[in-house]
């Protein structure tokens, strides 16, 4: 688009320059060449981005961003039914299972501390050797008293100023935290797993959609140019066109690229994100 604009924009300046066009032609190609190189620094920045959010996904930064094939067809997720990807998504996330993990631990303690207004009973035993000369070795004269002791040992814990009580309140309080926790990991599990499939059934309609903008852009384009070779339409009509053109083909493309990304976004958010979805991917990359 930019480089389309900016022979535009000499066409004009020349034109302008031996007479044969406006100041406002050159003013308005000047414009859109403007707009459109503010655009590709927007475009540039956003690229940054997506790299950044792949990386987070596969551990490692794309260097190099290979066009996406023509013929693409997008496919609707297999299964279509969005509640079977929250199902799945809550029995594989990381972070749930590990909020599981603690709010186990948490029960556990307000049992352990409970166990401290418990009174207990130990067994105990012992067992000695005395000698009459004094020695263990049981070599000197004298008689041997072998000595065997076992019993029960009943421990009754006494107050001890609400010490064991407030560890109890202590730990069920750590234990609603890790309640608190499960449940917004729950929560947040599914939000992402809905977002991430929407954003995929929207992507394909949208493909379908800037696919015929597409086509109905280049239609008027063709038709503007003509018009302007016989001298029916002017420079400014002809800058419209390409807007239009190059507008739909830059949304075609992104929805493309934005397809694909979703597609990883939705395995993602599941916990089923493996290298042969990578690959899959790959084979929608135009030189893959």
């Amino acid at each position: 688009q930019k480089t389309a604009i900016n022979k535009q924009l000499e066409q004009a300046k020349a034109n302008f320059d031996v007479g044969t066009a406006t100041i406002t032609d050159f003013n308005e190609a000047q414009a859109r060449f403007d707009l459109v190189s503010a655009h590709e620094v927007a475009a540039m920045n956003e690229l940054q981005v997506k790299k950044r959010a792949i990386q987070s996904m596969i551990g490692g930064m794309p260097q190099t961003l290979s066009a996406v094939r023509s013929d693409l067809m997008p496919q609707s997720p297999e299964p279509l039914d969005m509640e079977k990807w929250v199902e799945v998504a809550e029995q594989n996330s990381l972070n749930i299972a590990l909020q599981q993990q603690s709010l186990e631990i948490a029960t556990q303690e307000i049992e352990r501390q409970n166990a401290g207004h418990l009174p207990t009973l130990d067994a105990v035993g012992g067992y000695n050797n005395n000698y009459a000369n004094g020695t263990t070795s049981g070599l000197g004269s004298g008689s041997d008293v072998t000595v065997a002791t076992i019993g029960l040992q009943l421990q009754i814990p006494l107050y001890q100023g609400g010490f064991v009580s407030s560890k109890v309140r202590e730990a069920s309080a750590n234990k609603q935290k890790a309640l608190d926790d499960l449940d917004l990991a729950k929560r947040q599990a599914d939000l992402d797993t809905r977002s991430a499939y929407l954003n995929l059934v929207s992507s394909i309609a949208q493909i379908k959609a800037y696919e015929q903008a597409l086509n109905s852009s280049q239609s008027q384009l063709d038709s503007t140019n003509l018009g302007y070779e016989v001298g029916v339409r002017t420079s400014v009509d002809v800058l419209n066109a390409q807007q239009q053109y190059f507008s739909a083909k830059r949304d075609l493309l992104q929805s493309r690229y934005t397809y694909l990304f979703n597609i990883l976004s939705l395995k993602f958010a599941t916990g089923l994100l493996s290298e042969t979805d990578l690959e899959s991917v790959n084979q929608q990359l135009v030189g893959h």
